[in-house]
């Protein structure tokens, strides 16, 4: 017999900044009817968009799930989605004002404990649930996954990474809210140093690709420049005639509209820049400038820790003091100078 759809009993919030984008995020669940699914919201959209978590609606996973309808995107969904997951929450509104939600401790605990303290309410309906009838094996180069019926629901997962400090790692798990919330939901996502020192480009890909419709001017300058493009990210390929297929984009700009950018930087090379040739560093330059829109901006509220953290990620650059087209990012006054802003003294 099937368990009944469940719900949150009331509202939630919770307010942080995006692990990628690096935008302040204030986040709420609310209560949604039987049969809505989970639903993200975008409240910072004119006209308020959503996009239901439904595999119809992903569009990338490239180091993140994208859900992706009409206006309404949103990415880096996997610890909100498995919190839901593992909680046997079927339905729910979760309202962000951006498009990514908040990082948190960067493991889904955070959010396991706004799913308990909005407390969970059962449903009339049904609950739909997919029987595993046959085993199912997909393969991605030396990586795998095997599913078989079960009368349950068990994870056994092997990672194998030469890296010293992780090796071979096994574990294995019947999962319930209960096992979830001890022994999964504080698992972080690892890193490594080098990539961020290397400052490794990396390709979001896109599926469906962006269709652009270039100009004759516009379609040169794309084929003169196809591999400083390809430096820097971009997967680009003529779609016949005069239309161009952009499969991938630099994946540190995830919140920065990538069709807007991709003209201007083609504009850009159109153009002529006081006879000067163009380079991989002034196509780079250009990507620099748009990456203001991802910045944090004034007004926006920050947490002790999540203002801490900038300032320390800020000091570790080589210049901290200007962002890459030149605007300062910290500026130094004297205690005098600081009254006088207040108006403490004339």
């Amino acid at each position: 017999m099937s368990k009944p759809q469940q719900t949150i009993e009331k509202a939630v919030s919770y307010q942080g900044i995006g692990l990628r984008s690096g935008e302040p995020v204030h986040m709420v669940f609310r209560p949604a009817p039987e049969a809505t699914g989970i639903v993200f919201v975008r409240t910072d959209i004119e006209g308020q968009p959503s996009v239901r978590a439904h595999i119809d609606n992903v569009t990338n996973t490239m180091r993140a799930t994208t859900l992706e309808n009409g206006e309404a995107k949103v990415f880096t969904v996997e610890h909100v989605m498995a919190a839901f997951s593992a909680m046997n929450i079927d339905n729910c509104y979760i309202e962000m004002d951006s498009p990514e939600p908040a990082v948190g401790d960067g493991s889904s605990a955070i959010f396991v404990g706004l799913i308990e303290e909005a407390g969970i309410q059962e449903q009339t309906a049904p609950r739909h649930v997919y029987k595993i009838t046959r085993s199912h094996t997909i393969y991605d180069g030396d990586r795998f996954v095997v599913i078989l019926p079960y009368d349950g629901y068990r994870i056994t997962f092997t990672s194998v990474n030469s890296h010293p400090l992780l090796g071979t790692q096994n574990c294995d798990f019947e999962v319930s809210p209960e096992s979830f919330k001890e022994h999964i939901s504080a698992a972080r996502t690892i890193g490594f140093m080098k990539e961020l020192e290397q400052k490794k480009i990396m390709t979001q890909y896109m599926n469906p690709p962006i269709i652009l419709s270039l100009s004759m001017v516009q379609q040169q300058a794309v084929e003169e420049n196809l591999e400083l493009l390809e430096s820097l990210g971009y997967q680009i390929e003529n779609f016949g005639g005069k239309e161009y297929a952009v499969s991938g984009v630099p994946a540190n700009l995830p919140n920065v509209r990538s069709k807007d950018l991709l003209i201007e930087i083609i504009d850009s090379m159109t153009a002529e820049i006081s006879g000067k040739s163009r380079t991989p560093q002034m196509l780079k330059e250009k990507i620099a400038s748009m990456s203001c829109k991802a910045a944090v901006k004034g007004n926006m509220k920050l947490s002790v820790q999540e203002v801490d953290a900038l300032i320390g990620e800020l000091l570790s650059l080589d210049n901290p003091y200007h962002c890459p087209h030149g605007r300062p990012t910290i500026i130094a006054m004297t205690k005098r100078e600081l009254e006088k802003k207040f108006k403490r003294i004339v």
